[in-house]
């Protein structure tokens, strides 16, 4: 075995070639977004109990009055629940997948790049805006102050869906 046999593999850059220490820490270093991949999912799960614990109180007054308009706000906050529920979801099953390893997920869940899960938390957050917002309307007796928050709501949907856009055209 000759001198050379014997010196360890340094990185080079180059595909296939092995790390060396520092670069194999940085490999190991992925390994800590594991840890608000999992705070994540556990914040889904408890947010998700909460919205049933809700819903189930909420059916109880649907059965008990059917015509008291309250319990259309309830439904549409329950629904919220569940929506910022499944944000937490996929930013933690996402960054899962981005950092520690790929799963066996549904395609409107697999996330490849940090864009695709930007791109997944623009479309939830705008459908949250949206329920937030008839939500404000069912739950206010009168107009004040309603045009404002329709406003500001447009306002940050429009930047959000603009964002969304302009980055798909310079991609494509």
């Amino acid at each position: 075995m000759g001198a050379d046999d014997a010196a360890p593999v340094e990185a080079t850059g180059e595909r296939g070639a092995r790390p060396g220490p520092v670069g194999r820490a940085m490999e190991r270093a992925r390994f800590v977004a594991a840890v608000p991949a999992v705070g994540m999912v556990l914040l889904s799960l408890g947010t998700m109990l909460w919205a049933t614990y809700k819903a189930v109180w909420v059916a109880v007054d649907v059965v008990g009055d059917p015509s008291d308009l309250d319990v259309i706000a309830d439904l549409l906050k329950v629904t919220d629940l569940f929506l910022i529920g499944i944000v937490f979801l996929i930013v933690g099953v996402g960054l899962w997948e981005l950092f520690v390893e790929d799963i066996e997920l549904p395609p409107g869940l697999s996330v490849r790049t940090l864009s695709d899960l930007k791109d997944k938390l623009i479309d939830t957050l705008v459908l949250v805006l949206g329920v937030s917002f008839v939500e404000q309307v069912l739950a206010r007796p009168g107009w004040d102050g309603l045009l404002e928050l329709a406003a500001s709501i447009a306002l940050v949907t429009g930047v959000l869906v603009a964002f969304r856009v302009l980055k798909v055209q310079r991609r494509g």
